[in-house]
């Protein structure tokens, strides 16, 4: 792919990411045995959440992108409280 179709793909991700309400990012270095077991721990933590837990990463230099996107009734409920 060129340069340029990489920054639209980019830009469309975080686009359809950023219309799901608040994310919460997270950039994490663990064994790459480990990383897809924190995805899930995460998801079964934040079942009773209306969340959406995604993990992504480069499996090279262990590194994982843990991002938790909140929909706008979630973040209703939080500023409510507040």
């Amino acid at each position: 792919m060129s340069r340029m179709t990489d920054a639209r793909l980019v830009s469309i991700g975080k686009a359809v990411v950023q219309c799901t309400g608040a994310v919460y990012k997270y950039d994490l270095s663990l064994p790459p045995n480990d990383m897809y077991k924190l995805v899930e721990e995460t998801r079964a933590r934040m079942k009773h959440l209306p969340v959406t837990v995604v993990g992504y990463g480069h499996m090279g230099d262990s590194n994982l992108h843990l991002n938790i996107s909140a929909g706008t009734i979630l973040l209703r409920s939080i500023c409510c409280q507040m």
